[in-house]
């Protein structure tokens, strides 16, 4: 196997299993926050950064709700 379809193999493993390797990733992450921190502050952690993230998809959200809205009415 050539290097070139080498690393094609591994690109399209990886595009094909992005989700599982976001998750596998996650878990990781909370693992390692939770040896570290301990488990009150790693929720604390946790919470905060879903607020954040809330926070900042809030635009994301109203825009998308406002293109669903004008492609019912208009058709």
């Amino acid at each position: 196997m050539d290097e070139e379809s080498f690393k094609y193999k591994i690109k399209e493993l990886i595009s094909e299993n992005m989700r599982e390797l976001l998750g596998a990733l996650a878990g990781l992450l909370i693992a390692i926050m939770l040896l570290s921190f301990g488990v009150l502050r790693t929720i604390i952690l946790v919470v905060f950064t879903a607020c954040g993230f809330l926070i900042a998809s809030k635009e994301d959200l109203k825009r998308d709700i406002k293109d669903l809205v004008n492609r019912i009415i208009s058709g």
